[in-house]
């Protein structure tokens, strides 16, 4: 019983196969092959822990890091142990978020660098202890703190 057509091409509909997948099937592909991309480039998303210090309808914060019981510090500011901001807007706009940081892993931290050379947000700031960060419309950011 012969699995494959007999002129050799290419079964039709075989996502897993670039000449095959569809305009959508290659953007979700791009995508998922990005977000293993930067797993495997930063430990805090492979191991540690996770804290999630903000939630609405159509946006979400959250933290990995080694230990989140603690925020930033003078020691930890050589960027040795990785600490990782995560924001995703699923909102057909671009959002400004506003995160209190007070008593979560990002307190103390002042430095906020891009994680990803796709980054189409605003670069985050700080008023006193809240965070602002505007995320692109279905978009996402990845920011290391320090």
């Amino acid at each position: 019983m012969s699995t494959g057509s007999s002129s050799g091409s290419t079964p039709p509909g075989d996502a897993f196969l670039s000449a095959c997948r569809t305009p959508d099937e290659q953007d979700t592909f791009a995508w998922a092959g990005m977000l293993f991309g930067l797993r495997k480039q930063h430990p805090a998303l492979q191991r540690g822990e996770q804290q999630n210090i903000s939630a609405d309808d159509s946006a979400f914060a959250f933290i990995r890091a080694h230990d989140t019981h603690k925020g930033c510090s003078r020691d930890d500011q050589d960027g040795k142990m990785e600490r990782l901001l995560i924001v995703v807007n699923n909102s057909d706009q671009s959002r400004q978020l506003s995160i209190n940081t007070q008593e979560t892993a990002a307190e103390g931290c002042t430095q906020f660098i891009s994680a990803t050379d796709r980054d189409s947000n605003g670069q985050p700031g700080m008023d006193g202890a809240i965070l602002h960060v505007l995320v692109a419309s279905h978009g996402f950011g990845l920011y290391q703190l320090r």
